[in-house]
């Protein structure tokens, strides 16, 4: 029995096109899963800052900035630069690590702004 040309060439056409939709759809679940993935880092990266900058913003609650609430800027102020959080906050985080003994009125208060800045 033979078989023409055209019927080997959809006979071919129809043994490729499985491959081709597998294909096709291996390529879709790359793409989702990729996306799915950035997405979760995405969070986790929204999440982390969120933390941090809690932690950064802690001293303010009871309204003083105390020699030991300085430290801990100062041990954090590494981390917030590396994290890429707002520039306001880090720079007046350094202020206030950096002030010595006393911390200026004025610096408090750009630390609070930053603060609530970043928090919401």
């Amino acid at each position: 029995m033979k078989t023409s040309s055209s019927a080997r060439r959809r006979l071919r056409a129809l043994l490729i096109l499985p491959i081709i939709v597998a294909l096709v759809g291996c390529s879709q679940i790359q793409t989702a899963v990729s996306d799915g993935a950035q997405g979760v880092a995405d969070s986790a990266a929204a999440t982390a800052s969120a933390e941090l900058t809690k932690r950064i913003c802690a001293p303010l609650t009871d309204g003083t900035i105390s020699a030991e609430d300085r430290a801990r800027l100062t041990d954090l102020l590494a981390l917030a630069e590396e994290s890429g959080l707002a520039t306001d906050l880090i720079d007046s985080m350094r202020k206030v690590a950096d002030s010595g003994t006393e911390v200026s009125a004025t610096d408090v208060t750009a630390f609070v702004e930053a603060c609530d800045t970043a928090a919401s």
